[in-house]
């Protein structure tokens, strides 16, 4: 293999939304405005399984998406929960830092060297100083680290994919950690785990019993025509 320097553009995903301004905590309006939203999603059979006809694991997700400021949609398809934590897949950490972090062209890949010496670093300009911030990650410390060996590890196989999305990940937690927001990477809880990541589905029966309370039984059924969106506006 030859050096090789990609950017990550073309991991950007598609329809990033508007925030809604307040907070669900102090606004009852917006918790509303979300948990219709999330209504949606759970009776949705596009959405993956984990979130399908679970109403309280949807009104976070689309709370995470509008924190993060992506679709929902895109957040779900691009998320799974694990142990009762949410994670994220590596390419959507890639499009938060094309989409929302300081980099002038997003994040970049240096692919180099061959075996235990295959490394990725993943770099970025930023834009208002021009300063270049970076972090490498190589084969030899996914070895080193046991990454390598975990049960169902992609690394043998994808070993220029993984690279790439924990390279971005160490990038965003090093330099830029408000476009993630503390959340995990799917990858870095197979590697450190070693578990499939196929989600709990699971969410406390006061949360669900808050949510469902919140939307008035009355609701017309017509208003299932509108067009939802997360600016509350119809």
């Amino acid at each position: 293999m030859t050096p090789a320097a990609t950017s990550g553009n073309s991991e950007n995903l598609p329809a990033f939304a508007e925030k809604i301004d307040g907070s669900i905590v102090e606004s009852s309006a917006v918790f509303n405005q979300v948990t219709r939203v999330a209504k949606v999603f759970a009776a949705s059979k596009l959405v993956p399984e984990v979130y399908r006809g679970n109403l309280a694991d949807c009104f976070i997700a689309v709370n995470l998406a509008r924190q993060l400021n992506v679709d929902p949609f895109m957040f779900m398809q691009n998320s799974y929960v694990v142990y009762g934590k949410p994670a994220m897949e590596g390419k959507l950490v890639i499009a938060l830092i094309n989409s929302r972090g300081p980099y002038k062209h997003g994040v970049r890949f240096r692919l180099s060297g061959e075996g235990d010496a295959r490394k990725c670093v993943a770099w970025g300009e930023r834009r208002n100083t021009g300063d270049v911030d970076e972090v490498e990650v190589s084969v030899k410390m996914a070895k080193d680290q046991g990454w390598w060996t975990k049960k169902d590890s992609k690394w043998p196989v994808m070993t220029d994919q993984m690279l790439r999305y924990r390279s971005a990940a160490f990038l965003a937690r090093a330099y830029c950690p408000e476009v993630m927001m503390g959340l995990q990477t799917v990858e870095e809880v197979q590697d450190v785990n070693g578990v499939e990541v196929i989600g709990s589905g699971r969410s406390s029966a006061a949360l669900q019993a808050a949510i469902k309370s919140s939307v008035p039984a009355e609701e017309p059924e017509p208003r299932k025509r509108e067009q939802l969106n997360l600016t509350g506006e119809r």
